[in-house]
């Protein structure tokens, strides 16, 4: 086991910006699937070192990003799930 695992850190610290890149795609998407994001912020820190947080904030602000703008496309297509709290407080008024 340890030894795959030598292999599979090499493996990524080569592939160098596209290690990172390919990072942040595994990242992204499990911020957005509602996964645990902390293994991944350990695995960044180990293999990255220096630069973890670097990586860790911006990866996340993107992951954020991305999360907000699904959540704005579905609630433009006007889902009826996706109801706003004015919405819900209009309704009552009326």
């Amino acid at each position: 086991m340890r030894e795959w695992l030598e292999t599979c850190e090499r493996w990524i610290v080569g592939l160098q910006i596209w290690g990172v890149a390919l990072f942040a795609l595994v990242y992204i998407f499990a911020i957005t699937s509602l996964a645990r994001e902390w293994p991944l912020t350990i695995v960044v820190g180990l293999l990255y070192g220096v630069w973890r947080a670097a990586i860790t904030v911006v990866t996340a602000t993107i992951a954020a990003s991305v999360a907000f703008l699904i959540a704005r496309y579905l609630e433009r297509q006007g889902s009826p799930a996706a109801r706003t709290a004015a919405d819900i407080f209009r309704d009552r008024r009326t």
